[in-house]
């Protein structure tokens, strides 16, 4: 019971950090925290391989479960609050249409995202754009 337990619980966390990897794509990264994506996939697979090389009937893999049936469920609600709630408000793509429908500039599309300092960089015709995702604020670079 407590082995399986903790197989659903880093089943959970691998879950989440590949969750976390889709959303980063569709955010540019732009979030520190989201970036995190693929330290939570290793310690979720690194998890799975260590309660499968622990045998049943272990002491030390019982030891280990009870601090981890209370602590780890816990990390994990926390870890998923601060995730989620770090989201911005507009993804990359929404940040193109705002900025093409208000400018009326041709967006050209990049082969990859742009972001640096919480910030995504637009490029049109015209210039470069700076799109604040929390807020939706954007300027044209000089």
């Amino acid at each position: 019971m407590t082995k399986r337990y903790l197989y659903l619980m880093s089943g959970i966390q691998t879950f989440l950090g590949i969750y976390l990897f889709f959303l980063s794509m569709k955010y540019a990264f732009v979030e520190s925290v989201m970036s995190q994506c693929f330290f939570v996939i290793i310690v979720g697979l690194f998890m799975i391989f260590s309660i499968s090389r622990q045998g049943n009937e272990s002491k030390l893999l019982i030891k280990k479960s009870n601090l981890l049936l209370f602590g780890y469920p816990i990390i994990l609600v926390i870890s998923s609050i601060l995730i989620f709630t770090s989201i911005p408000a507009y993804t990359y793509q929404e940040a193109t249409q705002i900025i093409e429908n208000q400018t009326g500039n041709k967006i050209n599309k990049p082969k990859d995202y742009k972001a640096s300092n919480g910030l995504y960089y637009i490029y049109t015709n015209e210039g470069t754009y700076i799109f604040n995702p929390w807020d939706g604020n954007f300027a044209l670079l000089d």
